[in-house]
């Protein structure tokens, strides 16, 4: 498979910790691949530096080739890497369906010339992104809670929500943050079954997640992290079983 993803020596420290140290990885195209370690070990780091919400000390990502250091994180998501957060970010104040609104990308309204000279054209796209954010509503059972504000939603339904709006950028590629953590198990299996959906459409995802067995159902390949380092890779059995991880895990 074509790698779409490359992270290349990455470093970054906060106060003298290191956060990540010399860490490399790579993303396939239409693959799920697990990062998984302790609290503290660069997941997250690696999302934000990945997404642009970081800058890093050293190091290059590219992505489908072309180098995306140093790009706007509203860049980053236009290129094609779309991704959700561990306190979600969503917009609490508004409706489930603005939420999702927000989320497409290249809105002709947003260009001030598209006011005088697009209408037609602004008109049209709105109603085909509401169209779009109704589809994602309805497949992820959210449809009867549109017009309800996001903030009223419960936590499982929230976390369905980020993910919601996360497939409305139509990206290719998604990072997950603990996309399962403090849910119920009927909102995880629908979790899961979304996630293994976008595999099937050719979509590639990274998943943070401290649930083993929801790495282990649904992933291809497994990175663990401790201290901003890679500590072993492959597949899922051979990650579980690697003496080094089982040392981790028991310190």
């Amino acid at each position: 498979m074509d790698k779409i993803l490359e992270a290349h020596n990455l470093h970054k420290k906060f106060d003298g910790i290191s956060a990540l140290s010399n860490f490399s990885c790579f993303v396939e195209e239409n693959e799920i691949l697990g990062l998984i370690g302790p609290n503290g070990a660069g997941k997250t780091t690696l999302f934000n530096a990945v997404t642009g919400f970081l800058p890093l000390d050293l190091g290059e990502v590219y992505f489908y080739g072309k180098q995306t250091n140093n790009k706007s994180p509203y860049k980053i998501v236009a290129d094609g890497i779309s991704r959700t957060f561990q306190d979600l970010r969503l917009i609490r104040q508004l409706p489930v369906m603005d939420n999702v609104l927000l989320s497409f990308q290249d809105q002709t309204g947003e260009k001030l010339s598209s006011v005088f000279f697009q209408k037609n054209k602004i008109s049209q796209t709105e109603s085909w992104n509401r169209m779009k954010a109704e589809s994602l509503l309805e497949y992820t059972d959210l449809s009867e809670l549109a017009n309800e504000l996001a903030g009223n939603l419960s936590y499982g339904q929230q976390k369905l929500l980020s993910i919601v709006c996360c497939l409305a950028t139509d990206a290719k590629l998604f990072l997950l943050d603990e996309p399962v953590a403090g849910i119920n198990p009927a909102m995880r299996e629908k979790i899961l079954s979304i996630i293994e959906d976008q595999k099937k459409e050719g979509k590639s995802i990274v998943i943070i997640e401290h649930d083993m067995d929801f790495i282990m159902e649904i992933c291809n390949r497994v990175i663990f992290m401790d201290a901003g380092e890679k500590i072993s890779e492959g597949t899922p059995d051979e990650v579980r079983n690697d003496p080094k991880v089982i040392e981790a895990y028991l310190e």
